[in-house]
């Protein structure tokens, strides 16, 4: 999680593409050119800080929508391009909150 934040915080905090700039889960790591790709900035476990940065030198901090997007647009059909291109995006999506439901667990033990 911490080479999460520092990783976000070091490519500017905020989706290059719309601007998103919530909540960490939501950023991912999109390598400019997957040529040059030498590993998979998520799954860092083993690797140095120094190692990490001059990986993430190579990619651009995205949110996952527009992370999703760039990727579908390469093999996409022209009906899903042309919905993109009418795609705003600069409104994060926000989950509805759930109601609180407490459930009594005598209730749970009947059945």
């Amino acid at each position: 999680f911490r080479c999460k934040q520092a990783a976000v915080k070091l490519l500017g905090g905020s989706c290059v593409r719309c601007g998103y700039d919530g909540h960490i889960a939501a950023f991912q790591f999109h390598h400019k050119d997957p040529k040059k790709k030498a590993f998979n900035v998520s799954r860092v476990a083993q690797k140095s800080w120094k190692v990490i940065k001059v990986e993430l030198k190579k990619c651009e901090l995205v949110c996952v929508n527009c992370h999703h997007i760039a990727h579908a647009t390469a093999y996409s059909d022209p009906r899903f391009l042309a919905e993109l291109k009418r795609y705003k995006g600069t409104e994060p999506f926000k989950l509805p909150r759930r109601p609180s439901v407490r459930i009594r667990t005598s209730a749970l033990l009947a059945f």
